[in-house]
């Protein structure tokens, strides 16, 4: 059936209208807005039919439409008046909106009083009329963005921030809003150009010049990143956060009193978020103590493990009690391991042992370097500083030994992370060289959640030697994983919790690393201070990581030559 003409549907609309149908009158009106969009008449008879069908919301919104078209439609602008209420004025109405209903700075003043009491329904409905009214100001685009989540979710969120900057008179905040999205989901080479143009609108920020810095970094930009803290620092000397930062590039190029020079103000400035705050015991010094010293863990499992190597030392500087505060599927792992130490699992609010017998001094894990790694020669050698429970590794041995006497290697390859797990997660498929120049060998998987689709489409493919994990659930029981890694032959992995893991307990390890690693991994080097059992191989910054699974498979070549 041919579609209506733009006359035969307003004759359509009038007699729907004049048969009491305004339902069917409404659909024949909103059928001519591709054609009749600019037209004030035609949103007008919109939202009057709305009004009939009891669509008051609906109805507002048509006749702000109609104003938008033609600003002094008098109808509209008294109907518009009617469904805003009484004219009192009030913070939540101001005055102007009832002389002025297409007053667009009004509904944003508005919205933004409702944002602050919590109420952001009509904070929503607000910002959209201010951006409906004022569709060339960014600034009305960008409050649409600052609603929370379950108002306006995340996909929504980047749509206001996208268009928020297409205007002229964009802010400085919507450009840094939406850098720090693309850079939470992994995606700082997109970011860094946002807090770009937004420290040109803005240049006197130092908290924009430490977010790019942190952008930079994480594009493999170090040299930048120190020039962008350094004018952060210029800006707000005492800006913990960039002092932080600059410490982390300083370590990671080995330059241990510069680092360390900055290193500090983490702690000694901490975040309101930070659990230093929480836990309230005067931060230790390094300096002998007459009573327990707390150290807690903190920023994920593999920062946990590399840290607690100091823990021991600690002790014997401080010489005093230690309490480790740990992520709680550690607690079973140190607790067998650091002997003399007392282990609890971190927890909100703090463990009650706390209470009974209140440390004198409290320290973070992180912290530890400070005291303890100053320079090179403070590495010490070891062959692990954690041992799995006997009857686990018995567990383990068991089940790997249908597999013997082939060499068995763990594998992993993906990182979860969505802000770091992108720059250094591997393909599965890009390790096929790997499975393929070790015919005699078994990978068995060692990849947190791993839903078995990579495996699969390989062993489909032909590969024969590569194997899930005969434990469904890596991610809880890391005493699991401490025992599956020791009954293992070697481990091959991306940088993660099965490298830290490897390390700790002395096993080989051979790390597949990125571009760009926190700062303990360093910028160079084959081998790691912190695991000597460790080789690692470095993507490359133009071929990637095809030279590092080159460079891992001829390690792994001369280790198993040595069995």
């Amino acid at each position: 059936m041919p579609a209506l003409t733009v006359d035969a549907q307003k004759k359509a609309a009038a007699a729907a209208i004049a048969a009491g149908d305004f339902a069917a009158a409404l659909a024949a009106f909103r059928s001519l807005i591709p054609e009749m969009a600019e037209n004030p008449r035609l949103w007008f008879n919109i939202a009057m039919c709305n009004r009939r069908n009891n669509s008051d919301a609906d109805a507002r919104v048509a006749l702000q439409r109609a104003l938008i078209c033609a600003p002094n439609h008098t109808a509209a602008t008294h109907e518009l008046t009617q469904l805003t209420g009484p004219l009192t004025p009030s913070p939540k109405a101001p005055r102007a909106l009832y002389i002025d209903p297409c007053f667009a700075a009004a509904w944003m003043v508005r919205g933004d009083t409702s944002l602050t009491a919590g109420d952001a329904a009509n904070a929503e409905n607000d910002f959209c009329r201010a951006a409906i009214l004022q569709p060339a100001r960014g600034e009305n685009w960008f409050n649409l963005s600052l609603l929370p989540v379950g108002t306006s979710d995340t996909d929504l969120s980047l749509l206001w921030l996208k268009r928020a900057i297409t205007c002229t008179d964009g802010p400085a905040e919507a450009y840094e809003r939406l850098a720090a999205t693309w850079q939470q989901q992994g995606h700082a080479d997109k970011a860094i150009n946002l807090y770009r143009e937004a420290i040109r609108r803005l240049p006197d920020q130092p908290d924009m010049h430490t977010n790019l810095a942190a952008a930079l970094i994480e594009d493999d930009q170090s040299n930048a990143a120190v020039q962008q803290l350094d004018l952060a620092l210029q800006l707000d000397p005492g800006l913990a956060r960039a002092r932080w930062m600059r410490a982390w590039i300083n370590l990671s190029r080995a330059e241990f009193d510069r680092g360390y020079a900055d290193f500090d103000a983490h702690w000694q400035n901490p975040s309101e978020k930070s659990r230093q705050n929480l836990l309230a015991f005067p931060l230790w010094r390094g300096q002998p103590l007459d009573g327990p010293l707390l150290i807690w863990g903190e920023n994920g499992v593999g920062d946990e493990i590399l840290f607690a190597s100091l823990v021991k030392e600690a002790a014997q500087r401080a010489k005093a009690p230690v309490i480790l505060e740990c992520e709680a599927r550690l607690v079973d792992l140190f607790q067998r391991t650091l002997d003399g130490v007392t282990v609890i699992a971190r927890s909100t609010p703090p463990d009650q042992r706390l209470a009974s017998t209140p440390p004198v001094a409290q320290c973070s894990s992180q912290r530890l370097p400070l005291f303890l790694r100053q320079r090179w020669a403070d590495f010490p050698n070891h062959d692990g500083f954690l041992k799995p429970a006997a009857n686990r590794y018995s567990e383990a041995c068991a089940a790997f030994d249908a597999m013997r006497p082939a060499p068995l290697i763990g594998i992993s390859w993906h990182s979860g992370n969505p802000r770091t797990g992108s720059r250094k997660s591997i393909p599965l498929a890009s390790l096929r060289p790997l499975f393929e120049r070790f015919p005699a060998a078994h990978f068995i998987s060692l990849q947190y959640a791993d839903d078995g689709t990579e495996i699969a489409a390989l062993q489909a493919a032909g590969v024969s030697n590569l194997w899930a994990n005969p434990n469904p659930d890596l991610v809880s029981d890391l005493d699991g994983l401490a025992a599956q890694i020791s009954a293992l032959d070697a481990v091959v992995t991306i940088v993660g919790v099965n490298a830290h893991m490897a390390g700790a307990l002395g096993c080989p390890g051979f790390v597949m690393m990125q571009k760009s690693p926190l700062w303990y991994w360093f910028r160079s080097g084959v081998t790691s201070p912190w695991y000597p059992s460790l080789q690692i191989a470095r993507e490359d910054k133009i071929a990637g990581f095809a030279p590092a699974i080159e460079a891992t498979i001829t390690a792994l070549q001369e280790h198993l030559a040595r069995r």
